[in-house]
């Protein structure tokens, strides 16, 4: 799969990504630069010939997931377990 970074509203495609951790970086980055087109400005995934196969995801959207967790995923513990080992902050 690849993931385009776009302006939705303009189609405006501005890069191409091999994986959703570097194409979320690339949104962020972004963002961090021009807060006012967190709505506008996000993500798509594509298949291997070019269609769309996921919804936009806007920046607006990204900023408030959790970052990816890299690692074997039946390896990950709940978020519950991991803050109570971590301790408050």
């Amino acid at each position: 799969m690849t993931f385009a970074t776009l302006y939705i509203d303009e189609g405006n495609l501005l890069d191409f990504h091999d994986d959703r951790d570097t194409a979320l970086a690339s949104v962020l980055s972004v963002l961090e630069e021009h807060p006012e087109v967190a709505e506008d400005f996000g993500m798509v995934e594509l298949d291997e010939h070019g269609r769309r196969v996921g919804d936009f995801v806007s920046g607006a959207s990204s900023r408030h997931r959790p970052p990816p967790v890299r690692g074997d995923p039946a390896r990950r513990e709940p978020p519950s377990q991991a803050l109570k080992q971590s301790g408050p902050r």
